[in-house]
Order: C-alpha cells, then structure tokens, then sequence
C-alpha cells in the first residue's frame, strides 16, 4: 500500500488538501494484525484498485504520544488496525476496520465501495 505517513501537524493539511475521499489506516511497528492486514488485504489487486483511486495516509501510532491519542480519539480508533474512510473536510464516511480478525479482502472491498461517495 503506497501511502503516506502524517504526523499530527500534517494530518489536517494531508486530509483537507485531498481531493476526494482519504483512507486513513491507524497502524504501528509492533502491531502484528497491521502488518497483516497490508499483506492479506491491502496488496490484493481487487482492494488495491478500489484503493488506488484514494489519498491513502497512514497515522503511525508506534509511539504514543498526545497528538496521535488525539487522533485515535477524533477517528474512534481505539484498537490498532484501524482504518477510515474520511471526507476531505475530516468528517468519517465510514469504519472499515477495527482491530480483531483481519477482514476477507472481498468483504473489505466491498465495504469500502459501498462507503465511496457517488462520483460528481
């Protein structure tokens, strides 16, 4: 998955400076489950297509601190993997993922299809 990595002081600009829809994905160095779900969902061609259509930002949670509790907190992203689907003025569209068993990828494809907005 080709994304990039915020920080606290980049997240808002990354977010309100996309156009379209942002996939955030809340993940961390030690978070076996989000090493995961890179490999057995996010590689697959059929969620890689939806995918790529997608400013996709990774918030790297590996070392807590304040800004990124924050963001947990603002994104409900209290159990790592989390993954968003984001309006471009930082409102989330839909849940995709929260921790737990990592997700079929066709279940997740379609879940984050039928979470897209409708094309202008």
């Amino acid at each position: 998955m080709a994304t990039k990595t915020v920080t606290d002081q980049s997240f808002s600009t990354d977010v309100l400076g996309a156009e379209g829809p942002v996939l955030v994905d809340f993940s961390a160095d030690w978070c076996t489950p989000c090493k995961e779900m890179d490999v057995q969902v996010f590689s697959k061609r059929e969620v890689a297509e939806v995918m790529s259509k997608l400013t996709l930002l990774r918030v790297d949670a590996t070392r807590q601190n304040e800004a990124v509790d924050a963001l947990q907190n603002r994104y409900e992203a209290g159990s790592l993997p989390a993954v968003r689907l984001v309006s471009s003025d930082g409102k989330i569209l839909a849940k995709l993922f929260d921790g737990g068993t990592i997700p079929n990828p066709d279940k997740f494809r379609e879940k984050l299809v039928a979470a897209l907005p409708p094309p202008n």
